[in-house]
């Protein structure tokens, strides 16, 4: 089917029912095209085991500052596959947009694609971001400043803590407390 991206440019879209080459990915971009993986969009959990699984994506969520269960959120209490579907849609339609097949960082010796550069992390981070909705993105900053809160208050609770630790043993020591 053609779909229409935020740039008013057309993209063909596939709904591959059984993959050629077996494949992990929920969906890719090749050629201008964009491919969604229809079996593992309809299996039950796929995209947050994804999430898991990808050791790129799970290395993105961490840079974003959220765990995969949390970014699940974005999509509803329902894990809508229409959700996922059309993100997924929007998250290659950023890698058409952006040239990504042409920047994407390669290892010298293979010329294979390095999935754990620093620099293929962000453009993963950024297709990701293009992906989401205005709504989603909201939920987002939501959680990340959720996440800071929470973040902030277990260090607070930790200092305290080792304070506690120090004035004990210094107790112990003095024979104030035995």
């Amino acid at each position: 089917s053609l779909v229409t991206g935020p740039d008013g440019q057309q993209y063909e879209v596939y709904l591959v029912k059984t993959p050629r080459v077996a494949t992990k990915h929920m969906a890719w971009t090749a050629g201008g095209r964009i491919f969604v993986n229809y079996s593992q969009l309809m299996e039950s959990g796929a995209m947050y085991k994804y999430l898991v699984d990808n050791e790129q994506k799970a290395a993105m969520l961490k840079e974003m500052g959220v765990t995969p269960a949390q970014f699940m959120q974005i999509f509803g209490s329902t894990k809508s596959k229409k959700g996922v579907y059309e993100f997924l849609i929007q998250h290659e339609m950023s890698h058409n947009r952006n040239n990504d097949s042409a920047v994407y960082p390669r290892i010298a010796d293979t010329g294979r694609l390095d999935l754990m550069h620093p620099d293929a992390i962000a453009i993963e981070m950024r297709a990701t971001l293009d992906g989401m909705s205005d709504g989603q993105k909201a939920m987002l900053a939501k959680m990340l400043k959720k996440n800071k809160q929470v973040a902030k208050a277990a260090a607070v609770s930790a200092r305290r803590e080792d304070e506690q630790r120090a004035k004990m043993a210094a107790d112990l020591k003095a024979g104030r407390i035995t």
